[in-house]
């Protein structure tokens, strides 16, 4: 057996021969506490966020939210509407635009005219595409063949003529009482004394005498108009030709009454429409033709919207 001084020495040598591996798993270890440590650290980086030591105003400085109906609000404002724009009624009319800007003026939309809109849904177009169209062979019968076509339309085929001859001429250079001017086959584009033309008056009281009752309208809206064409019945108008803005004249007539009119005063049968604007039957070239809503609209106010519409037999 070894003896105690044996068994030390032993020992020792034992414990200088493993010193060099114990080193080896002591490193490893604290290289493995090592790296748990640095990942620890990253976690709490990242959670931490790029910006969180940035003030929130900075990130959003000189932005605002700009609506629809041009209402600005801050940029924290703006912030805080994104997650509740499902539920705003305000932000589903408007679309949200960030400007670089401290200041927001409202300008108000213009709007075409003033009229009250429909109560009656219309369709978004419509063309009535079995209205006669005739082509007027004198200078002047804008007005008679533009009723010939609306008789034709609604069963009564009159011509030109005959409405002519139930209008009528009025020597007094009345256009709401008949023709008026020196003849039918003058230059167009004058004014009374010379060839004019005639109002819807007349080719109302023309139309009674031939079985249809027709009314005469001023001063309606783009939406009067359209729910008229809506029901199937095609609109008289009066404007001028191509739709040119001329100065409004006025003259005393005989009976003492102030005619208003309009170089190149010219008839039109309205059709139909469209969101652009307005079909027109021109009986100047005998063709249907498309106006743009504005055009139409400002040719047409210069005799204040007059209108004829035929509404059904005359009992």
């Amino acid at each position: 057996m070894l003896n105690q001084k044996q068994l030390s020495t032993s020992l020792r040598k034992i414990f200088a021969q493993s010193r060099p591996h114990i080193s080896d798993w002591v490193l490893v270890l604290i290289g493995l506490v090592a790296i748990v440590l640095v990942a620890v650290v990253s976690v709490a980086v990242v959670n931490r966020g790029p910006l969180s030591e940035v003030p929130r105003e900075e990130t959003s400085r000189n932005l605002e939210m700009v609506s629809k109906e041009g209402t600005a609000v801050t940029a924290s404002e703006a912030n805080s509407s994104f997650t509740s724009i499902g539920e705003s009624s305000q932000a589903k009319r408007g679309v949200i635009v960030l400007l670089p800007t401290a200041t927001v003026t409202t300008v108000p939309i213009p709007t075409l005219e003033a009229s009250p809109p429909s109560k009656k849904h219309l369709p978004a177009e419509i063309v009535l595409r079995d209205v006669p169209i005739g082509r007027q062979t004198r200078a002047l019968n804008c007005e008679f063949q533009t009723a010939s076509d609306l008789a034709w339309y609604h069963g009564r085929p009159f011509t030109w003529e005959e409405i002519y001859n139930y209008v009528g001429h009025d020597v007094g250079g009345n256009p709401h009482k008949g023709f008026v001017g020196r003849s039918i086959d003058d230059k167009p584009g004058q004014l009374y004394p010379m060839g004019y033309g005639v109002y819807a008056e007349p080719i109302a009281r023309a139309f009674a005498q031939l079985g249809l009752e027709a009314k005469v309208f001023y001063n309606q809206s783009r939406e009067w108009l359209m729910a008229q064409l809506a029901d199937g019945r095609p609109v008289m108008v009066w404007a001028t030709n191509d739709m040119t803005i001329r100065p409004v004249a006025t003259w005393v007539t005989a009976d003492g009454t102030t005619a208003k009119g309009v170089p190149g005063e010219h008839t039109y049968l309205a059709v139909g429409y469209d969101s652009r604007g307005v079909w027109l039957i021109d009986p100047w070239d005998g063709r249907r033709s498309h106006f743009a809503w504005e055009t139409f609209i400002a040719s047409w106010s210069l005799l204040d919207r007059m209108s004829l519409v035929v509404v059904g037999d005359r009992k």
